[in-house]
C-alpha cells in the first residue's frame, strides 16, 4: 500500500499568533489592562487626581506583569497541534483507501497521552441530521470483522486509533515537538452503487466499530475531536462525506496519470490539485455536492420528458465553472484541472452545446487545453453523445472536425495493453489493424515482450478472426455474467416476447449452452469481444455511444439490417452493464425489469438503474426501425443518455471478470 499525496489543512493564523491571544485573554492580563485603561483615562481628563490614579496603576500594572509571567510559564509547558488529510490508496485507481489525518506537533514540548474521539451524524437528503445509524448500515458481508454487533447503533466520542505501522495500532500516543502521528479517520471501499465507509475502533486495523452505507443522497459528519496532556487546546476538525466527494478523489487520481503520460511538465501541478480535492472533504456544501445535486434531478426530467427544464438546471453549471474560474483566476491550469476531475466543465460544454449558445462553446473549446485536446475518456464520451443527439446542421458544420477525432489514442489509456489491439479494430472509422499484439505488449526501453500479455492479445484477435473455439470461450464467460440477471432461466427455457433478451444475448446464451451457431458469424465474434472488452461502466457507456452511432451511419447507408444489429448490440452491454452493477448493498433498492415504456423508468439513480433505462431506450430505437424503417434519437431518448453521460462523468465503476 502506497501513501498518496497530502493534503494541508492549515490551522487558522500562527502558533506565534496563537500564543499572543492566549496571552492577551489571560484573566490577569485582560484585567490588568482594563483597570490601566479605566484609570489613564479619566487621569488625561484631570477627573481623578495623581494620587489616587497613581496605587491603581501600580495594581494595574502587577495584575499584568503576574498574568505576563503566568502564561508565559503557561505556554512553556504546553505546545499545540495542527493537522493534516492523507489518503492512503489500497487499489491503483484509489476506488479503496484510507483516509488519514496527520496529526502533528507544531509547538516545543512533548504531547504526551494523546488520544482521538469521533462522533458522527448522519443526513438522508434534505432530512434532519441522525445520530442513530441504523437505517444507514451495510449488510455484514461487506464490512469483514464488524466489532459492534449493534443494529441501531451511535457513534460518540469513541476512540479512534493511531496507526503505528500498516497494521498496528494504539490509543494513545506521544508525539515529539515538529513530529506527526496518523489517525485512522475511516476506510472506504467503492462497490457499484456506493461506498462502504468502515469506521475503525481502538481494536486495529480491519476491525470496524460500525460499517455505514454512503450513496448519492446520504451525507456523513465526522467530528474528530484530539486531546493530549500537554496540549494547550483540543486539536477539532469536520469531515463532511459524500460520494461525489470520495469519486472526485478516484477522477484526481486518473487526472494524476493522464497528465504524467501527457503533459510531463504538470505533474506538481497535478498534485497540488490533488490537494485541492482533498481538501473538499473538509468543506460542506463545497463545489463537488453542489454539482452532484445539480446532477441528482437529470433522471426525473427525463421522466418527464423535458428539455427545457433540463436546459434550465444545467445552466448552473455555468456557475460552478465560472467560481472555479475566478478562484483560480492566477492558475488557470488548476482551474482546469478541478473543472475535469470535478466534472463541471465536461457539463457547462454540454449545456453550450444543446442550449446553442455554439460561439461561446467555441471559445470555451480553443481555451481549455483538456476540451481541445480531448485525451481522456470523460471528453471521449461526451464527443460521442454530442454527435448522437444533436443533429443540427450548422453545429455540425461548426464542430465536425472536432466532435470527429481520434477516439482510440485516448481510450487506450483506459484499458489493459492486451486488449488495445482488439480496441482498435473495433472502433471505426480510424482502424489501426497496423497495431499488433508485439507492440502492445512491448514494455520497457529495451523492448522486451510480456509474454503474458501476448498471449492474453492473440487470443482476443482470435477471437475477432473467427476462431471457433476462441469464440466458445469468450461467449461461455459472457454467459456465466449473464447467469446472474433475474430473467436468465426463462431466457434460457424459451420466455414470452415481453421478457425476451435481445437477439444477441439470445445467441450468446445459444452458442453456449447448445453450440448453435448465430446468424452472423462475423458480426458475432465483434459483438462478444467488444461485450468482454470493457474495464470500466464509463467505458462500457462510451462503446454504447459508440454502437449507436455506428447504427446512424448504416441506417444513412440505407444499411437497415446492419443499423439493427448495432442497435442490438448496445442494447446487450446495457444488459450486462445492469448485471455487473447491481447493487451489493442487499436492501433498500428495488429494481424492476419492464418493457420498454419509459413511464415506468425507474429514477433512482444507480448504475443499475440507469443501464437498464439504456435497455429500454435501444429496444425502442430497434422497434422503431424493424417497423417503421426509421432511426431516430427523440428528447426523451436524449434525456436518458444524458442521464448516464452525467453519471460517468465523475463516477466511473470498475468491471472484474473474476
Amino acid at each position: 500500500m502506497k501513501p498518496s499525496n497530502t493534503n494541508t489543512a492549515k490551522p487558522k493564523g500562527s502558533n506565534k499568533l496563537s500564543d499572543v491571544k492566549y496571552v492577551i485573554k489571560h484573566p490577569l492580563v485582560y484585567s490588568g489592562a482594563f483597570v490601566l485603561v479605566i484609570t489613564i483615562v479619566p487621569l488625561w481628563l484631570r477627573i481623578i487626581p495623581y494620587t489616587v490614579a497613581g496605587p491603581i496603576l501600580g495594581t494595574a500594572i502587577t495584575l499584568i506583569a503576574t498574568g505576563l509571567h503566568s502564561a508565559m510559564n503557561y505556554l512553556s509547558k504546553v505546545t499545540t497541534l495542527s493537522h493534516e488529510l492523507n489518503v492512503e490508496c489500497e487499489s491503483y485507481d484509489c476506488s479503496k483507501g484510507r483516509i488519514i489525518i496527520r496529526v502533528k506537533n507544531t509547538g516545543k514540548n512533548i504531547a504526551k497521552n494523546v488520544y482521538a474521539l469521533i462522533s458522527i451524524k448522519a443526513r438522508k437528503g434534505n432530512t434532519p441530521p441522525e445520530e442513530y445509524l441504523g437505517k444507514f448500515l451495510v449488510n455484514k458481508g461487506l464490512c469483514g470483522n464488524l466489532v459492534i454487533a449493534n443494529e441501531d447503533p451511535r457513534i460518540e466520542d469513541e476512540l479512534l486509533p493511531w496507526l503505528l505501522s500498516p497494521i498496528d495500532v494504539a490509543t494513545k500516543v506521544s508525539i515529539n515537538p515538529m513530529h506527526s502521528r496518523k489517525l485512522l479517520a475511516f476506510e472506504y471501499e467503492r462497490v457499484p452503487d456506493g461506498y462502504v465507509i468502515r469506521v475503525p475502533s481502538e481494536g486495529g486495523v480491519g476491525k470496524p466499530r460500525v460499517c455505514l452505507w454512503l450513496d448519492f443522497n446520504t451525507k456523513y459528519v465526522f467530528r474528530i475531536m484530539v486531546y493530549g496532556k500537554g496540549v494547550r487546546l483540543p486539536l477539532e476538525t469536520e469531515l463532511y462525506i459524500t460520494m461525489d466527494k470520495l469519486d472526485a478523489i478516484a477522477s484526481s487520481k486518473a487526472m494524476q496519470a493522464m497528465l504524467k503520460r501527457i503533459y510531463f511538465d504538470e505533474e506538481e501541478i497535478a498534485r497540488e490539485v490533488f490537494n485541492i480535492v482533498l481538501k473538499e472533504l473538509s468543506n460542506d456544501w463545497g463545489i463537488t455536492e453542489r454539482a452532484s445535486a445539480l446532477r441528482e434531478v437529470v433522471p426525473i426530467l427525463a421522466l418527464s420528458n423535458n428539455m427545457g427544464m433540463y436546459l434550465k438546471s444545467t445552466s448552473k453549471f455555468e456557475t460552478l465553472w465560472n467560481e472555479l474560474r475566478n478562484r483560480f483566476r492566477e492558475e488557470p491550469r488548476w482551474a482546469e484541472y478541478l473543472g475535469s476531475i470535478f466534472g463541471v466543465s465536461y457539463e457547462y460544454a454540454v449545456y453550450l452545446a444543446l442550449a446553442k449558445r455554439w460561439d461561446e462553446l467555441t471559445s470555451f473549446i480553443s481555451n481549455n487545453r483538456l476540451l481541445s485536446s480531448c485525451n481522456d475518456d470523460v471528453c471521449v464520451m461526451m464527443k460521442l453523445l454530442l454527435n448522437l443527439i444533436i443533429t443540427d446542421e450548422e453545429f455540425r458544420e461548426k464542430f465536425g472536425g472536432w466532435l470527429i477525432s481520434d477516439v482510440y489514442t485516448s481510450l487506450r489509456y483506459y484499458v489493459p495493453r492486451h486488449l488495445r489491439p482488439a480496441l482498435a479494430r473495433l472502433l471505426l472509422p480510424f482502424g489501426y489493424e497496423n497495431i499488433t499484439c508485439e507492440s502492445a505488449c512491448r514494455y520497457d526501453e529495451e523492448e522486451r515482450l510480456d509474454q503474458e500479455c501476448y498471449e492474453s492479445c492473440e487470443r482476443i484477435l482470435s477471437v475477432l478472426n473467427g476462431d471457433e473455439h476462441a469464440v466458445y470461450e469468450i461467449a461461455s464467460e459472457l454467459d456465466s455474467v449473464l447467469q446472474r440477471h433475474w430473467a436468465y432461466k426463462n431466457w434460457v427455457g424459451g420466455s414470452s416476447e415481453k421478457s425476451a433478451p435481445p437477439m444477441l444475448i439470445k445467441e450468446i446464451i445459444d452458442y453456449a449452452h447448445n453450440n448453435k451457431e448465430p446468424q452472423d458469424k462475423k458480426f458475432f465474434s465483434r459483438a462478444v469481444v467488444e461485450l468482454r472488452l470493457p474495464t470500466t461502466s464509463r467505458l462500457r457507456f462510451i462503446l454504447i455511444l459508440h454502437d449507436l452511432l455506428r447504427a446512424r451511419e448504416e441506417f444513412e447507408k440505407g444499411n437497415i439490417d446492419e443499423a439493427i444489429k448495432f442497435v442490438d448490440l448496445a442494447e446487450a452491454h446495457a444488459v450486462i452493464g445492469r448485471v455487473k452493477f447491481e447493487s451489493k448493498r442487499g436492501k433498500g433498492l428495488t429494481i424492476i425489469d419492464v418493457e420498454p415504456s419509459f413511464s415506468l423508468w425507474p429514477p433512482l439513480r444507480s448504475a443499475d438503474n440507469l443501464f437498464n433505462s439504456i435497455r429500454i431506450l435501444t429496444s425502442a430505437i430497434k422497434s422503431d426501425l424493424e417497423k417503421n424503417k426509421k432511426f431516430e434519437i427523440s428528447s426523451n431518448h436524449a434525456l436518458i443518455l444524458l442521464s448516464l453521460y452525467h453519471y460517468h462523468v465523475q463516477t466511473n465503476l470498475a468491471e472484474t471478470w473474476s
